[in-house]
């Protein structure tokens, strides 16, 4: 979604694959020419799912980065508390789907496609309304190819 920088490695952290081979994640750890990205990646999200034209990105700055761009365990903590709530929120009467999160240079995001931006902006006033430990942005795209979702791919498979 933002710009990716030019990437120099993927190392493969973990994935789920064996666990949940129908929705199966992948961890990846990227470095780019400014720094490390975590990548989170539902690996082939984009099967079945082409009525979903419309990329989401729900974002917010990290209170202190590290020198690596990265967030410590008690924000990582309340992180996952707000990406809980950007998923149930956003994925309700499957309105969209949640493909991947990141994590560099001083920012989280999480990435999902829609066939409803309209929905999406009214659960994101909420969610941003009662989320009081960060400040969350949106951003909505036309994505139809989902090329957002395959910039990471590739960016994370190479």
């Amino acid at each position: 979604m933002w710009p990716l920088g030019k990437r120099k490695e993927a190392t493969k952290a973990g994935d789920d694959a064996e666990a949940n081979p129908k929705q199966a994640w992948t961890l990846y750890l990227v470095k780019l020419d400014d720094g490390p990205m975590v990548v989170r990646l539902q690996q082939n999200a984009g099967n079945g799912n082409e009525s979903l034209k419309y990329m989401v990105g729900v974002a917010t700055p990290l209170h202190s980065p590290n020198a690596n761009g990265m967030h410590d365990a008690a924000e990582g903590a309340q992180l996952g508390v707000i990406e809980d709530a950007v998923i149930a929120a956003l994925e309700k009467d499957a309105k969209a789907v949640f493909v991947l999160s990141n994590c560099s240079k001083g920012a989280k995001e999480w990435v999902l496609y829609t066939h409803d931006p309209e929905f999406v902006k009214g659960e994101f006033v909420k969610l941003r309304d009662a989320t009081k430990t960060h400040k969350l942005q949106l951003l909505i795209r036309g994505d139809p190819k989902w090329d957002t979702y395959a910039a990471f791919v590739k960016l994370s498979r190479k």
